[in-house]
């Protein structure tokens, strides 16, 4: 099946929000990961300048970005704050959230 089907049949049969953003992220972890890298996504809401995971592709996603919300800052509040896209090939390398970098 082509990514356009997938997303496709996605929207289709989803019948609540919740479970569409939660299938979402696991399709984009299924094109995104590789054999050499597993891709974690989560789906980030902010509101009146509070965080909360609306959806996410595992617990491991969902648990680092609980880690982002108690330090308000990391690559999922940084994407969401600014509208950009975040990859981190290596976190333990990374230098913008050092805090964030040293827990996770």
């Amino acid at each position: 099946m082509t990514k356009s089907r997938d997303l496709q049949r996605l929207i289709l049969e989803s019948s609540e929000i919740e479970s569409f953003l939660n299938a979402l992220t696991r399709l984009a972890v299924h094109e995104l990961s590789d054999a050499s890298e597993e891709v974690l996504c989560g789906i980030t809401l902010l509101r009146h300048k509070r965080a909360a995971t609306v959806a996410s592709s595992s617990q491991d996603a969902q648990d680092l970005d609980e880690v982002q919300y108690s330090y308000k800052d990391g690559p999922c509040l940084n994407a969401a704050r600014n509208q950009t896209l975040e990859h981190i090939p290596d976190l333990q390398a990374e230098e913008r959230w050092p805090e964030y970098s040293q827990t996770s």
